[in-house]
């Protein structure tokens, strides 16, 4: 081999080093991001016309003051860490009412049975499977307005699913990619097919009520 050809091998080696450690540095990055529910970097969103960051709001469960719920989740529900099934404890599921888990608007309805609400600061809710729909899109909602009946509407059992979701791209709306680990009634849940799987009280619009 001509010597003369070294440096220029070397620096090729290097150079193909160096991309897949850049390769390797992003791929890692994204995962931390999916692992962590994909939390936000708070920062300007360069002029593209939508809402700055804001914190997460205080979600409620989406379930009048005082109802007990448990959230489920079942392998295959993907992600299933992140989506989560509700049903009702102590009464029944189908024909409960869905309520706001934080004030906003509506930003459209989505099949099967479904309401998504931006809560402005770039965080929104979907809810799905809903048999009765009482909103409409561009309607402004207060936290605990009824949006809905639990159904079965696109599934086999009746259910509430229930997402939340941060635009992390600011493009004006939330997709699935951009789905993050809930966090209601302060408390984070990240769960897993294998269970436990909680039962919680709603504190919904309980505001001058007893929890019953």
């Amino acid at each position: 081999m001509d010597e003369r050809d070294q440096p220029t091998r070397t620096g090729l080696r290097a150079g193909l080093v160096g991309i897949v450690a850049l390769v390797v540095v992003v791929a890692l990055g994204w995962a931390a991001s999916r692992w962590t529910g994909g939390l936000p970097g708070l920062g300007s969103v360069g002029g593209l016309g939508v809402d700055e960051p804001g914190p997460r709001p205080t979600f409620t469960m989406p379930f009048a003051c005082g109802e007990r719920w448990r959230l489920s989740t079942y392998r295959g529900h993907d992600p299933d860490d992140m989506k989560v099934d509700m049903f009702r404890i102590g009464g029944t599921t189908r024909g409960s009412v869905v309520r706001a888990t934080a004030p906003g608007r509506i930003r459209q309805l989505v099949n099967p049975g479904g309401v998504k609400i931006d809560h402005g600061g770039r965080w929104y809710t979907l809810s799905l499977h809903m048999d009765h729909i009482s909103v409409e899109p561009g309607q402004e909602v207060v936290q605990g307005q009824e949006i809905g009946r639990v159904g079965s509407v696109g599934t086999q059992a009746a259910h509430l699913h229930y997402e939340q979701l941060f635009d992390e791209n600011g493009d004006g709306n939330a997709r699935t990619w951009e789905m993050v680990h809930p966090v209601i009634e302060g408390v984070p849940y990240q769960l897993s097919p294998g269970g436990p799987f909680p039962v919680v009280r709603s504190t919904n619009a309980c505001a001058g009520q007893a929890a019953r």
